[in-house]
């Protein structure tokens, strides 16, 4: 039989992006949402936690989690509201670029979106 339960280390990680969320996101995500603006504080806080490009390894900026990790990390980001959640996490795809033998500076500018 499969168990699906989190691991100690999951459960933490969710709780960890579940409670950045409540403090950092919900008071200003309708703001964010209805402007159209990029919340760059957010971000920026995002980073420092390591809730930023949870799927990037670890040499391309990204948290170097695994993709189950990453989909804890955007259902707790998402609750408040998807759609700055959705600017925090980018493309968890865009490093791809990089393993499919791409530049080292262009997996980078991806994963910052700079």
């Amino acid at each position: 039989m499969i168990d699906f339960s989190l691991t100690d280390e999951q459960q933490a990680l969710r709780e960890m992006a579940h409670d950045f969320a409540a403090r950092e996101m919900r008071p200003v995500a309708r703001e964010y949402d209805r402007d159209g603006t990029w919340p760059a504080e957010v971000i920026e806080k995002a980073w420092e936690v390591g809730l930023m490009n949870p799927h990037i390894p670890d040499e391309y900026g990204g948290a170097g989690a695994s993709y189950m990790d990453g989909v804890l990390i955007e259902e707790e980001l998402g609750e408040p509201r998807p759609r700055p959640a959705r600017r925090l996490l980018r493309d968890p795809h865009a490093p791809d670029a990089r393993r499919r033998g791409g530049p080292p500076l262009l997996a980078l500018r991806l994963v910052r979106g700079r």
